[in-house]
């Protein structure tokens, strides 16, 4: 090897490693982690810390948007427990302090008597079987009030399974080698290919759901205050609204909640009052900014309403 050649790969080697470290300096090579559950299918790796895109994110050891805190509500403290699916759980895009179940606790701070937690237990892709999943393995956490974070695709979510992690780019079980190699990735969205998922033995998702829906009612009852809300697709917003499909669930849904008499919250009339709605988007499904805080305040509101005296009473059933 000549000098100009020796030269030229040690410019390159420079190249290389101030690119990583550029990359890193955004997070990259640092993504979140997933693990497979026999309960939920999968969820968040417990105990990591890290800043992405310039956006922090905590996850503690019982795989929850939040820092660690005991088991057991603490005396004269309030707790709500959130479960829902990316929407709730903020992907890297949000902030940990603007997640919606941040935000819901500076709301709810701020009208309530002590001090709370609002508890995020979400993933991103989950829908109500992998959530109550999750309750059966990890309970209420003491908590006053449960909060079931819907969309309307989650209506017709497919059961649980653990085919992502590790498989989809999206939900990886380690971090890459080099955040160089997770960008490209990224850049050739290289993922395995999904498989298709199959009808369910009933061959009516929503019946599915529906029914999961019931059993979490069921499990939470005796414990604490349940509570629903649903927000719609961005396509749903004003006319033509929902499709016929959409409709039939969301009323299926209603009839369900209604007979269990579990108060719920339907986002999308609130929506269609208000002028420009669609700002509430990032894309089809996923809150912006503006759309968080919007979520984030309808909930705390319609927890106050529901639930308001049961948490400023710091009740101590758990």
């Amino acid at each position: 090897m000549g000098w100009q050649s020796a030269i030229a790969y040690w410019w390159l080697l420079l190249a290389l490693a101030l690119l990583e470290l550029g990359l890193r300096a955004l997070g990259l090579g640092n993504p979140p982690l997933y693990v497979a559950d026999p309960e939920t299918g999968y969820r968040l790796r417990p105990h990591q810390r890290l800043r992405r895109w310039g956006k922090r994110m905590v996850i503690n050891r019982d795989g929850l948007r939040n820092q660690d805190l005991t088991s057991d509500r603490p005396p004269g403290t309030w707790r709500i427990l959130m479960l829902g699916d990316s929407i709730l759980h903020g992907g890297t895009w949000t902030d940990q302090s603007q997640t919606i179940s941040a935000q819901m606790q500076q709301h709810l701070s701020s009208r309530l008597p002590g001090s709370g937690i609002v508890l995020n237990a979400a993933a991103p892709s989950w829908g109500p079987q992998n959530q109550w999943g999750y309750l059966r393995q990890f309970g209420t956490f003491g908590a006053q009030v449960v909060v079931l974070l819907l969309n309307t695709d989650d209506l017709f979510a497919p059961p649980p399974t653990d085919w992502p992690v590790g498989r989809d780019r999206q939900y990886p079980r380690h971090k890459p080698p080099l955040a160089i190699l997770e960008a490209l990735s990224l850049l050739l969205n290289r993922s395995a290919p999904r498989p298709l998922f199959t009808r369910p033995p009933s061959g009516d998702p929503v019946a599915d759901n529906l029914l999961t829906i019931e059993q979490i009612r069921q499990f939470v009852h005796p414990q604490a205050q349940f509570l629903v809300t649903l927000s719609p697709l961005r396509r749903e917003l004003k006319q033509p609204g929902p499709r016929d499909y959409e409709r039939g669930a969301r009323q299926r849904l209603a009839d369900l909640l209604q007979r269990g008499n579990v108060p719920w919250l339907d986002l999308l009339p609130r929506w269609n009052t208000l002028p420009h709605p669609e700002t509430f988007y990032r894309d089809g499904i996923h809150p912006s900014p503006a759309g968080n805080q919007q979520i984030s305040q309808a909930i705390a509101e319609f927890i106050l309403h529901h639930a308001g005296s049961q948490l400023s009473q710091n009740l101590s059933r758990h």
